[in-house]
């Protein structure tokens, strides 16, 4: 199981004490953590796809642009800006 820092501060012997200790996670958070975790990765997948069509997308415009007779030259000039 997981565990999760928990702390705070308490009164010992007329002052304040700062502590921390590891707490076990409940069956209920270990739910929503795995659910975190599994929406994370989703996401990290969907991102990936999303640059690889761009640069796909990318790719295909430059070739588009190329065999319209569009030089090296005019292309950088394009993406200097």
């Amino acid at each position: 199981m997981r565990t999760h820092k928990v702390g705070g501060t308490r009164l010992v012997d007329g002052r304040y004490e700062i502590y921390e200790e590891q707490v076990q996670f409940t069956a209920q958070e270990e739910l929503v953590r795995d659910a975190e975790e599994t929406q994370a990765a989703i996401d990290k997948v969907a991102e990936i796809a999303k640059n690889e069509k761009t640069a796909t997308d990318r790719a295909a415009g430059l070739l588009a642009l190329k065999a319209a007779g569009v030089t090296d030259d005019q292309l950088a000039a394009l993406f200097e800006h």
